[in-house]
Parts: C-alpha cells; sequence; structure tokens
C-alpha cells in the first residue's frame, strides 16, 4: 500500500513461507554453527532491531531482526568506483 504496489495476502503468504523455508535449511546446516573465524584485527558485527506488526489473531505484535557480520564483509563505495 505504502508503495503504491498491488497484491494480495495469499501471495505475501507464499513469498514469505518460501523465504522462512530457506532460512530454516540454513540455520539447520552443519556450516552455520560452526563457530566464526576472525583474521586478527577483524571485526565482528552484531545488530538487532524490532518493529510492531498487527496480526489478525493477537494484535500487535513485535517482529525482531538481527544480523552477524564481519568488518570483511561490508562494501567501501569509494573503492568500488575506481
Amino acid at each position: 500500500m505504502l508503495l503504491n504496489i498491488k497484491t494480495n495476502d495469499t501471495a505475501i503468504y507464499r513469498i514469505t513461507d518460501k523465504i522462512g523455508e530457506q532460512s530454516l535449511a540454513i540455520s539447520e546446516s552443519e556450516n552455520f554453527r560452526d563457530p566464526v573465524q576472525l583474521e586478527e584485527g577483524e571485526i565482528l558485527y552484531i545488530e538487532a532491531d524490532g518493529s510492531m506488526l498487527r496480526t489478525r489473531e493477537a494484535g500487535w505484535k513485535e517482529a525482531k531482526l538481527g544480523r552477524i557480520f564481519k568488518s570483511s564483509a561490508i562494501s567501501n563505495e569509494s573503492e568500488n568506483k575506481k
């Protein structure tokens, strides 16, 4: 609605369900459970956030999101333009 994109509840459900299945498969893989290896001087970033979503059954609920990444995964835009 905010982006003026026409869709319906069924399409949103199918997309989020598929992404959830893929996320579960990744989280259950052996590689996902291996400890993170950092190079000397490398930084591990951990970010968390939440937002409120209105659900049909339970009213407003908080959806939480987190991500973890190494400093080596950060792209420097000024270096990419050279």
